[in-house]
């Protein structure tokens, strides 16, 4: 059996006496485990995840559970969490799983990356730790750490840049281990290669790693070329019956906050809206990866003999009952809070 290299080693031996070995997905790390916990952490912190983590594994234990569910259960779960499409993707694994691999994850490569949601990495995380199936990750963390450790220039996400990354993250993977090395690497760029001021005093490897020796720590990696971000503007209806319950309608299953429920957004909702009573609320700015969202909202006071002008398909609701019922985006929940 080939020797590890001197850096997989270091990271190794650094993990053992300094990781994070208490993470609720870690004991056991089943294949369901670790694939629901990886999706939740695209892009999002271990100290966010935890508790996500922990009420999405009371609810749904296991696939065929997950498989069974509506999406509105699984959207209500994940509010607040963002990137919903992980959500959504991962409610459609599951079903795919439950009929096509008898209620079970994958142990194959092109079998994982088949399903909605999974790309190499997140395949190769859950081969490695779950199945102990030596296969090479590449998270933003493992990226963060190879570009600075090898002076690997470009923006990671460059198909330019991971042509040089995978195959070095490959042949950095031992087959030996291979499941703890791969939390190893991912928990040495969170917690001590980080993004803004990682503490290089401490890193073991500091010595051969390029970065360092350069004094271009905070050069490497390098950033996405900027585009403007564009803006937009979305115009909420709040509906509002006299008993103080609110009008709420499902989003599209495509495009922003998909399958998210929501006040009507766009075009009033209603042809005579000059006969009801009209409060304009205090407009805000929420921003997403991609977008500045301006939000502006017009509340309406619906009488009851009014509620056949409603001609959308939607729900009424307690707003206090709102976020304990269905999914909403964290914008609709701060409308809810301004009535």
């Amino acid at each position: 059996m080939p020797k590890n290299s001197p850096f997989t080693d270091a990271i190794l031996s650094w993990y053992d006496r300094n990781g994070r070995h208490d993470l609720p997905w870690q004991h056991p790390a089943s294949p369901y485990d670790v694939w629901l916990s990886e999706t939740m952490l695209q892009q999002t912190q271990v100290a966010t995840v935890i508790d996500y983590f922990q009420r999405f594994k009371s609810k749904f234990p296991d696939i065929p559970s997950l498989a069974q569910a509506s999406l509105d259960e699984v959207m209500q779960l994940w509010a607040g969490l963002g990137y919903y499409r992980r959500a959504k993707h991962l409610h459609e694994a599951a079903k795919i799983m439950a009929k096509k691999h008898s209620g079970r994850v994958p142990s194959s490569l092109e079998d994982l990356m088949a399903l909605p949601g999974i790309g190499q990495s997140t395949a190769g995380a859950i081969l490695s730790i779950a199945y102990q199936k030596p296969c090479a990750i590449l998270d933003g963390n493992v990226k963060r750490v190879l570009c600075r450790h090898y002076g690997i220039r470009g923006w990671p996400d460059s198909t330019l840049t991971l042509k040089q990354l995978w195959p070095l993250a490959e042949s950095l993977t031992p087959n030996k281990d291979c499941h703890r090395y791969a939390q190893a690497i991912m928990d040495f760029g969170a917690v001590l290669c980080t993004r803004n001021k990682p503490n290089c005093q401490a890193c073991p490897i500091q010595k051969s790693c390029y970065a360092f020796l350069q004094q271009c720590i905070e050069q490497l990696p390098e950033k996405k070329p900027r585009a403007k971000v564009p803006e937009k503007t979305l115009h909420f209806w709040i509906l509002q019956r006299d008993n103080g319950d609110i009008f709420l309608t499902q989003r599209p299953p495509l495009g922003i906050w998909a399958s998210l429920w929501a006040f009507p957004e766009g075009e009033p909702p209603m042809s005579n809206l000059a006969e009801y009573h009209k409060q304009t609320l205090s407009p805000f700015l929420h921003l997403l990866t991609h977008f500045r969202l301006t939000i502006k909202a017009t509340l309406v006071h619906i009488g009851k003999q009014n509620l056949a002008e409603i001609k959308l398909a939607g729900t009424w609701c307690a707003p206090h009952t709102v976020g304990k019922t269905l999914g909403v985006p964290k914008p609709i929940t701060k409308l809810i809070t301004q009535l």
